[in-house]
């Protein structure tokens, strides 16, 4: 598993963080087992949220496989390109 990055990591902490203290403010809680129940509940919700993320693949990239086009070259100048005929279809 990939370790995060600080920025990641500081991210993360907000984002749990943030929405505790936010919780805590609005619910008014006072007593030590309604915050921490609150708490409880905000870690859950914000690993649970961590864990469900998903994540960039790393390593597996499609490549296509086979030549690469070609490359028509540019005439000289003064002299005139040949532009091919339209390809006729019959019916």
């Amino acid at each position: 598993m990939p370790r995060l990055t600080p920025s990641q990591l500081g991210l993360g902490t907000l984002a749990v963080v943030a929405p505790t203290v936010a919780l805590l403010a609005i619910s008014g809680a006072q007593s030590v087992l309604a915050i921490t129940m609150l708490v409880v509940v905000c870690l859950a919700i914000g690993t649970l949220a961590a864990t469900r993320r998903r994540r960039p693949a790393t390593g597996s990239r499609v490549v296509a496989q086979g030549s690469p086009p070609a490359v028509e070259s540019i005439p000289a100048a003064g002299t005139v390109a040949s532009v091919p005929e339209r390809e006729r279809v019959h019916h």
